[in-house]
């Protein structure tokens, strides 16, 4: 009787190893009424990052030098574009901006796993609820080293944004809050004074990395 050959075993390419996680998580989160100088505070931390993903509900806040992308599937073509080299993707949502935002995040996650990002998120309220954050957005935040991200987020209302990012925040930026209740919320959550919250003028801020403590800053312009 012939032998019949042993079936073959095909040989799959082993998965990539992950990268080791970021040494320290970064979530910067400037809050403030408008005018009063917080996207200048968050532009200025970014500005030497190569590799910037940004949500800009603000169609006039783009950069025309970077990438624009309207939709989950440009944003998806970008990434792959831009790969593991440096690029400006900015993300203008058109008009589900819950809905959007999660793809926004998802695509932040991936484009993490290929090289670190800084992920630029303004006006977090009109994404996000007054409890726990989405799950994706939740992930990014809980998960920010892991994925190699760097989260920098911006709001005018602090009470209509979501609770975990000012429970996992690495710096916190407040500038003037016009409401008297949000002001008292910050005081409540962060342990900064009241005082110092009552009394800041345009551009000026305080800045905090947890526990009450703070300084208190001016932006400046040359």
């Amino acid at each position: 009787a012939s032998r019949k050959n042993p079936p073959t075993k095909t040989r799959r390419n082993p998965l990539p190893m992950p990268r080791p996680p970021l040494n320290e998580r970064k979530i910067v989160y400037a809050i403030g009424a408008p005018e009063q100088g917080k996207s200048s505070y968050i532009a200025a931390a970014i500005a030497e990052e190569p590799r910037v993903l940004a949500w800009l509900p603000a169609s006039g806040d783009v950069d025309c030098n970077g990438c624009i992308v309207r939709s989950a599937a440009d944003l998806l073509a970008a990434i792959q574009a831009a790969g593991e080299g440096p690029a400006l993707i900015q993300y203008v949502p058109r008009y589900e901006l819950r809905r959007e935002f999660e793809s926004f995040c998802i695509g932040a996650m991936g484009w993490g796993e290929l090289g670190d990002v800084a992920v630029l998120v303004e006006e977090l309220a009109d994404v996000s609820t007054i409890g726990k954050a989405s799950p994706h957005w939740g992930r990014v935040l809980r998960e920010c080293r892991h994925f190699h991200l760097r989260i920098f987020s911006t709001t005018q209302r602090p009470q209509e944004a979501d609770k975990t990012i000012l429970g996992i925040y690495s710096t916190l930026a407040v500038f003037w809050l016009p409401d008297a209740d949000d002001r008292l919320y910050i005081a409540r959550k962060t342990q900064l004074p009241m005082e110092q919250l009552d009394t800041l003028q345009r551009l000026q801020y305080l800045e905090s990395e947890g526990r009450g403590q703070y300084v208190r800053g001016r932006l400046t312009f040359a």
